[in-house]
């Protein structure tokens, strides 16, 4: 089919074809009014020349119809003569019902293209309504793991936390999560509680330095060495504090 063609056919719609199909019926039924009318206001007479064979006649305002008697009631048609107004209306007549036939099959065949159409469109729109629906399904569950990483993060449970950013995608707050992690559990203590008394750089510092005062034996000195060594690693004393107090355990 070319293009004109599905143009020409796209432009008849159902209501169109059934809107001519009416029309072209209506003319049909007033051609068999027509010609009712015609069959009982005839005037019949017997003939005498035997006309194909006819033995009578009967002529109206659309021509004349010859018969031959067979016993029957209405005896043998043979044919019609028409008149002028009879051979138009004939033809007239003929058209009317091609064309009702016509525009009745295109009537159906629109009427099904239609309902495949709509059939088409409600399966896109169910299609677009079930995408929807799993679409706010979808932004629900993320709002609610959003909610429960924080609430997690709240708890400093920060592995879970990670865990759930990770499975959103959101690889920039795990990432902040983690660094969060790192930060809580570096040791930069700055103070410290023992048996819940403050004791202070300084009180930890002096603490070290008695303890290498008791006893002059190498051991003592390499424990408190070790000791030494581990405050700096814990941040606890800085570098020039951990070299200060190296010299003097060494220097007693």
């Amino acid at each position: 089919m070319s293009e004109n063609e599905k143009q020409w056919f796209k432009n008849w719609t159902f209501k169109k074809c059934l809107y001519f199909t009416l029309i072209f019926l209506v003319l049909t039924i007033i051609g068999s009014i027509i010609n009712q009318i015609a069959h009982y206001t005839e005037e019949c007479n017997d003939i005498t020349d035997n006309r194909n064979g006819a033995d009578y006649e009967c002529t109206s305002f659309i021509g004349t119809s010859f018969y031959q008697h067979d016993g029957s009631d209405g005896g043998h048609y043979l044919g019609r003569d028409n008149t002028l107004f009879g051979d138009v209306w004939a033809t007239l007549d003929l058209f009317s019902i091609f064309f009702t036939l016509f525009f009745f099959s295109m009537a159906i065949v629109r009427k099904i293209s239609e309902w495949g159409k709509n059939a088409i469109m409600l399966r896109m729109e169910h299609t677009e309504n079930a995408r929807i629906a799993q679409e706010e399904i979808r932004k629900k569950k993320i709002i609610a793991n959003e909610v429960k990483a924080r609430e997690r993060e709240e708890a400093k449970d920060y592995d879970s936390a990670i865990v759930i950013w990770e499975e959103l995608g959101e690889i920039g707050e795990a990432a902040r999560v983690r660094t969060l992690k790192t930060e809580q559990g570096s040791v930069k203590v700055t103070q410290k509680v023992v048996h819940g008394d403050e004791v202070t750089k300084t009180e930890i510092k002096d603490s070290v330095l008695n303890r290498s005062n008791v006893g002059s034996g190498g051991s003592s000195k390499m424990q408190e060495l070790e000791k030494l060594a581990e405050m700096k690693e814990k941040g606890i004393i800085d570098d020039d504090e951990f070299k200060q107090m190296k010299k003097e355990i060494l220097g007693k």
